[in-house]
């Protein structure tokens, strides 16, 4: 008989699988891999995730432990995402067949992948020697005087809602109205794109990660035409993997889901679009391939009027 899952039991169920991918990965340098590192990423976006939504735990000491958990992950997780950035940058400069730029992005591909090398083996991550980062922090959850499912549920159910009401008022005051301008820069792109479609991915990611207790309603028998083509353009969406249990403890609204993974792979698109454009921009100039003036021109070129 399979055993329950709880919230607990999840958040140890993520470190074993970080544990388990880093050890099929078995050293640093196979960890450059681009598949196995998005492999990797996403398991280490799932156990972010988690320890976030403990951050407000009532014990303030493993509060404390749970926000250690997360600054090391997220360390990992952005040296990864610079790695991943540098070869794309790398990939797109040899298209363009620019020799400049193409040494610049090879010297900044290295240079991410040695640091890479050294938060892996120093983190303790892939130690040469000793217990593993993820084995201590198994230790560590296994000493935690958890509470009772049902209100450990109720409290992570809580931060979700919580942080769902903060982040509408940040958007509301913050983030809309830079977020309707009709020409973005690279600022806009870092600070206002890439900080609403973190935030609304971490609500699917919570949500994912707690599958079995959480799960979809099921889908309206008669659906509109709106809706049938927003479940067939979700259907093989990697965010709108979530399942429909009967035995689930909170279940959520199927269309709202999918209304939700649309937006997050819509503003993911604009993101990687402005971030290639901006990012090239950039480079050519560091590269001294271009000037300020001829890098726009290029890359407008290339990619077209992203800003707009």
């Amino acid at each position: 008989m399979a055993s329950v899952r709880t919230p607990a039991t999840i958040m140890i169920e993520l470190v074993k699988d970080l544990d388990s991918r880093l050890r099929d990965v078995g050293r640093p340098r196979t960890l450059h891999e681009p598949r196995q590192a998005s492999r990797f990423r996403a398991d280490l976006f799932k156990f972010e995730g988690w320890t976030r939504l403990h951050r407000n735990w009532p014990n303030k000491d493993d509060a404390k432990t749970f926000s250690r958990f997360r600054d090391q992950s997220k360390e990992l997780e952005d040296v990864l995402g610079a790695v991943d950035t540098a070869n794309t940058l790398l990939t797109e400069a040899s298209l363009r067949d620019i020799p400049a730029l193409v040494r610049h992005q090879a010297e900044e591909l290295h240079s991410a992948e040695q640091e890479l090398k050294r938060i892996l083996r120093e983190g303790g991550w892939m130690p040469k020697l000793g217990p593993s980062r993820t084995e201590k922090i198994a230790e560590k959850l296994a000493t935690i005087e958890w509470p009772a499912p049902n209100e450990h549920l109720k409290y992570v159910l809580t931060e979700i809602a919580n942080e769902i009401g903060a982040f509408q008022i940040r958007f509301d005051s913050e983030l809309r109205s830079v977020l309707l301008k009709k020409k973005y820069d690279a600022e806009i792109v870092e600070n206002f794109v890439h900080e609403w479609r973190r935030q609304i991915r971490w609500f699917a990611i919570y949500l994912q990660t707690a599958r079995g207790l959480v799960a979809l309603k099921g889908l309206p028998a008669k659906p509109s035409k709106v809706e049938a083509a927003l479940i067939e353009e979700m259907s093989g969406n990697p965010f709108a993997k979530l399942p429909m249990v009967a035995g689930a403890r909170v279940k959520i609204d199927a269309i709202a889901y999918y209304e939700l993974t649309r937006l997050i792979d819509g503003v993911g698109k604009i993101k990687e679009s402005a971030e290639l454009y901006f990012g090239m921009k950039k480079r050519l100039v560091d590269s001294g391939a271009a000037s300020d003036a001829d890098a726009d021109a290029i890359v407008r070129k290339f990619y077209g009027d992203v800003p707009e």
